[in-house]
């Protein structure tokens, strides 16, 4: 166990997760702060911190993470001490939400679920601050974390918020939207699952534009027109299907 201490208030999954991982990582997690304490403590008990609320917040300088959703960052800022060394979670929201001496922003680039563990060593932790002290300090944090820690201020993180959208939230509903058609043909995605595993691999090796395979990259109307056709029952698909094939036809035009 080393020497590190620090708070997090907020009570969702990415509150859940981070605290987790720095107790497993030998950071001690004095609190949990959350408007309804009573809902954390067996959360908090299961990492040997505290449940509090944000009237009980301690006066003292050690760090405090907000993982709070994005719209209740400034308020939940309000609520501590003005000598606290704070940092958000937020991919969107910007560094001045928070007014206090020490500000920053410590975004984990993640998708977070309850049921599985990120493998942690490589999830970016983008690192923002109004100092270069509590910057550093954010970013010795990080280290706890990651091997994967960037120096990113508030305008490029939330165009790489964007970018992340496209290629989880998107991409995710894409998968949902090819189950529900597969299912209603008496197929499952499991079939598709080596596909999409190797599309990712590629992702690693090289880039997207290389990758690119498929009807549309061809220009192959009769299998574009074919495949329209098959969709005439799910408008909703059809309409995705029809602008992610234009939109690759036109980046691929000679």
């Amino acid at each position: 166990m080393n020497d590190l201490i620090l708070d997090i208030a907020g009570s969702g999954k990415v509150a859940h997760h981070l605290a987790k991982r720095f107790a497993d990582q030998g950071v001690r997690v004095r609190y949990v702060i959350s408007r309804r304490p009573e809902d954390s403590q067996f959360f908090a008990s299961s990492i040997d911190a505290t449940s509090i609320g944000y009237d009980e917040i301690p006066e003292d300088d050690l760090p405090l993470i907000i993982a709070v959703s994005d719209d209740a960052i400034a308020s939940v800022g309000q609520s501590i001490p003005r000598e606290r060394k704070v940092a958000h979670t937020s991919g969107t929201a910007a560094l001045d939400q928070l007014s206090h001496e020490n500000s920053g922003v410590f975004y984990p680039l993640q998708s977070f679920s309850d049921s599985r563990e990120p493998n942690w060593d490589d999830v970016p932790l983008c690192i923002e601050a109004n100092n270069i002290e509590w910057e550093q300090e954010l970013i010795e944090l990080a280290e706890y974390l990651s091997s994967n820690v960037q120096r990113i201020d508030s305008d490029q993180r939330k165009h790489l918020h964007v970018a992340a959208v496209v290629v989880n939230n998107f991409t995710n509903h894409l998968f949902h939207q090819a189950e529900q058609y597969l299912e209603d043909h008496d197929l499952t995605l499991d079939l598709l699952r080596p596909l999409i595993q190797e599309t990712i691999a590629k992702s690693s090796e090289m880039s997207a534009f290389e990758a690119q395979t498929g009807p549309a990259l061809r220009n192959d109307e009769k299998t574009l027109d074919s495949h329209l056709d098959m969709l005439e029952e799910y408008p909703e698909l059809k309409d995705i299907y029809v602008l992610i094939s234009n939109s690759i036809i036109k980046s691929y035009e000679r």
